[in-house]
């Protein structure tokens, strides 16, 4: 019984580091955005609206969306409450939003973003489209973030 009751304890504790670790990286991923938002912001009060600001606005605000629909997600996982919709859509057609999503980012972190539908894809997929935009996002904004230190030398982030 006292074995048991420690692996009960040992298994609490580990859930409870799990948690403390995502709320941990949520809040620093939070605080990053805002900060860029808020940066952002002071930069247009001061001059004429910039479209690249708003631009770097509207792309914070995304990176935010994204993080609490991913934390929202992970909470109806674990209520088993998520919910799926599978449809049929054109990869072309959410490769297009990504690229316009993410190209004044890319081009301000001097990487050219090429996203491809390889001849052996099918041209049209049966899947939730609110997920597979949501996982390319992410894989897009990590991308990004780990060519981030090559300004100096042109990159490419492949999408295919």
């Amino acid at each position: 019984v006292a074995m048991l009751r420690a692996a009960v304890a040992e298994l609490a504790s580990q859930k409870q580091d799990t948690i403390a670790r995502l709320l941990s990286r949520l809040a620093h991923e939070l605080k990053t955005n805002l900060n860029a938002i808020l940066g952002a912001v002071q930069v247009l009060s001061s001059k004429d609206t910039d479209r690249a600001m708003l631009r770097v606005v509207t792309h914070a605000c995304n990176i935010i969306s994204n993080m609490v629909s991913d934390f929202s997600d992970l909470i109806d996982c674990t209520q088993h409450q998520l919910m799926l919709t599978y449809r049929f859509f054109l990869l072309s057609t959410l490769f297009r939003q990504l690229q316009r999503r993410f190209e004044v980012e890319a081009r301000r972190m001097n990487v050219c973003l090429e996203f491809t539908v390889e001849g052996s894809a099918p041209p049209q997929i049966f899947a939730d489209y609110a997920r597979v935009s949501q996982v390319l996002t992410n894989l897009l904004c990590n991308a990004l973030l780990a060519v981030q230190g090559l300004v100096e030398r042109p990159g490419t982030v492949r999408v295919r």
